[in-house]
């Protein structure tokens, strides 16, 4: 097995991400080029080092996940060879994998012409395996033109109803908005952020970020060096006005009771910031009073679940629900419930089968939004980004 090689095309992988890693978040994607690998060394005993290498990879001419050499010249007639010996030492080629995860195995096994049965015990990795392996290729291109084709409706239909609580800043879009958790010091009784780095970009030797200057205005600075580290520590704070340590259990109480946050800045198209931030309150309270009325109509989108203990964030919030801002239970409930309407009319027009497949689609599309809208996020600003929350420990 050339594993060096199998290695150094694994790495190139990786860093292009292939767009079936992309559809959802899974924690121990395999690279595609090693899956491939096995395979093909698993059906034949005398696949040529030279050959197999042609295989897997094509010379290297194309990214390995775009590459299928074994469908075309002289690469197709080495896999046939490859094919009939696998044959003859198994019968039938199906692959099996019963903790298959997100199903990359599966995946270059369907792309090799192989019978596939895959499992797993996790819902996640099931509805991953639904989406990316067992409708695709059940109903091809015609699901994700519909996917696409109502997914843009949904889209046009929440902008047109809510695009108001989003406004842009001085004319320009705004990318992000920077919160942070606030409690009342035990001591002095005063609300005080709680913010592990004052840092919101690093670029090019310059870095800027924000400091709280009367109680809790904010306001940005650019600097070469300088020392930005927040008041946040191993899950302890200091009071920005008394100076005093606030415990962890005491921080927790008080988020768990209270769910206050304050926004610090909001991130700008060009990478630029800005701490003036009214215009942007008025409207997370605005949503909050949409949100109030039409608590009956959304009531049953909002996730009211309670957070399993070995989920970190369950020391701080008790639902699910607690995970999101109104502003952003609002959208994503919107969003949820234009998706139930379309699966319920797809169901009507074709079916069940169909609209199953259409309803994991979107369950992907909304694992994705939450996952950059909640209050499980960082802000990176390396990449002046919003970190997504599933690869926060906290989350």
């Amino acid at each position: 097995m050339p594993t060096h090689e199998i290695n150094d095309m694994a790495k190139k992988e990786k860093n292009g991400r292939p767009p079936i890693s992309e559809i959802h978040y899974w924690p121990t994607r395999k690279p595609l080029i090693v899956s491939r690998a096995v395979l093909l060394a698993s059906i034949s005993d005398r696949l040529q080092i030279e050959d197999f290498i042609k295989l897997i990879s094509n010379d290297g001419k194309v990214p390995t996940f775009k590459s299928e050499p074994w469908k075309s010249g002289l690469y197709k007639k080495i896999y046939e060879d490859a094919r009939r010996r696998g044959e003859e030492i198994y019968g039938d080629l199906t692959i099996y994998d019963p903790f298959a995860g997100s199903g990359m195995i599966g995946f270059e096994a369907l792309r090799l012409g192989f019978n596939v049965e895959l499992s797993d015990y996790n819902p996640v990795a099931y509805a991953i395996m639904k989406a990316t392996l067992e409708y695709p290729k059940k109903y091809g291109k015609k699901l994700a033109e519909d996917v696409k084709e109502e997914g843009e409706r949904i889209i046009d239909e929440l902008r047109r109803e809510l695009a108001e609580l989003y406004p842009d800043h001085e004319g320009k879009e705004v990318k992000a908005y920077i919160w942070a958790w606030v409690v009342e010091c035990k001591w002095c009784k005063k609300i005080t952020p709680l913010v592990n780095d004052w840092t919101l970009l690093k670029d090019k030797g310059t870095i800027t970020y924000i400091r709280p200057e009367d109680g809790l205005n904010f306001r940005c600075y650019e600097s070469e060096k300088i020392d930005i580290k927040g008041n946040v520590d191993r899950g302890k704070a200091l009071c920005l006005h008394c100076g005093r340590e606030i415990s962890n259990e005491y921080i927790r109480e008080d988020i768990r009771t209270n769910k206050r946050e304050i926004l610090l800045a909001v991130a700008l198209e060009g990478r630029t910031f800005s701490t003036d931030i009214k215009k942007h309150e008025e409207m997370v309270r605005k949503a909050h009073e949409i949100l109030e009325k039409k608590k009956e109509e959304l009531a049953q989108f909002i996730p009211s679940q309670e957070i399993p203990s070995e989920i970190r964030s369950s020391n701080y919030l008790t639902s699910w629900g607690d995970l999101f801002n109104d502003r952003q239970l609002l959208v994503l409930t919107s969003l949820v419930k234009k998706i139930k309407e379309t699966v319920e009319r797809y169901r009507r027009e074709k079916g069940e089968e169909y609209a199953r497949a259409m309803a994991v689609a979107f369950a992907m599309w909304v694992g994705k939004i939450v996952s950059r809208n909640c209050r499980a996020t960082i802000w990176d600003s390396s990449r002046f980004g919003i970190g997504h929350a599933w690869l926060i420990k906290s989350a």
